[in-house]
């Protein structure tokens, strides 16, 4: 969904390495460029971060550089998402549509009769 609210994580990452120079900064794979791709790869990084004791590797502070980047991206990306679908409710509420009539169900006609008989006992 973010690619079609325009929100571009690739981009976003590009621009951070090129600040920084570092791209070879992620503990985990040599061949990557220290950014997370998904949010599983923040869940495992934070994994890592928190219980580093436990799996015997150091608190790498650049992992939580990492995890925190990621995060950040993904609010940016969700509240373009959210001004994105905002947009399509806007236009879309312009149209005259009808609601077309559908039948009800063998539960949801039940229900309803029920609905009724409770509402007559409560008049009485």
């Amino acid at each position: 969904m973010e690619q079609v609210a325009g929100f571009d994580r690739s981009a976003d990452q590009q621009d951070s390495n090129s600040e920084d120079g570092d791209t070879n900064s992620s503990s985990l794979d040599p061949e990557s460029d220290g950014t997370i791709q998904q949010g599983a790869g923040a869940v495992f990084e934070y994994e890592l971060y928190a219980n580093h004791a436990l799996y015997g590797i150091s608190r790498d502070e650049e992992r939580k550089r990492a995890i925190a980047k990621y995060n950040k991206e993904d609010v940016d990306a969700t509240q373009l998402l959210h001004a994105w679908l905002l947009e399509q409710r806007s236009e879309t509420e312009a149209f005259e549509y009808e609601v077309l009539p559908h039948e009800l169900g063998v539960f949801s006609r039940r229900v309803q009769e029920l609905q009724e008989k409770i509402l007559e006992q409560v008049r009485d």
